[in-house]
């Protein structure tokens, strides 16, 4: 038996509603701040304005994850705004071969590094990526650690 090949792409404005819905399944998994997070009005959509920086996982032509950039020029950066992954499918892979092409975009764009704020839960995850912490914030949902990679060639 082959294992289906994982594809990644840029989104289509097709893609937002059900990238929405995923965001939204992916988000509720975690089993955390449930109730706080139905109430954050854009717990299930992603900004079209993203569009252009968006990068869709698929397999077997299904949706399975996305991640999704912001540009900050002035700082020679690229945060990583959403990485979700479908809970039917983590840990496969799919959220490290999302992030390897959000990196490789990052640069591209002329970015010296990427950061994100993650789910504390996801710590290690980033970790093992080659993240660097820098600091904790506080969010609507608690204490986040902001994590950063140089990226290089």
């Amino acid at each position: 038996m082959t294992t289906p090949t994982l594809y990644l792409r840029a989104a289509h404005a097709s893609d937002l509603a059900p990238l929405g819905q995923l965001k939204l399944r992916a988000a509720l998994a975690w089993g955390e701040h449930t109730e706080k997070l139905r109430q954050l009005p854009d717990i299930d959509q992603v900004d079209p304005n993203l569009l252009p920086q968006l990068i869709v996982a698929e397999l077997q032509k299904r949706l399975v994850g996305f991640a999704s950039l912001e540009l900050r020029p002035a700082l020679s950066q690229v945060q990583l705004d959403d990485l979700f992954v479908d809970p039917d499918y983590w840990h496969q892979g799919i959220g490290a071969a999302l992030l390897r092409a959000a990196e490789k975009r990052a640069y591209h764009l002329g970015a010296t590094e990427l950061q994100l704020v993650s789910n504390p839960k996801a710590r290690e995850f980033y970790i093992k990526q080659g993240y660097l912490f820098r600091t904790n914030i506080r969010t609507d949902l608690g204490v986040a650690p902001v994590f950063y990679k140089p990226l290089s060639n």
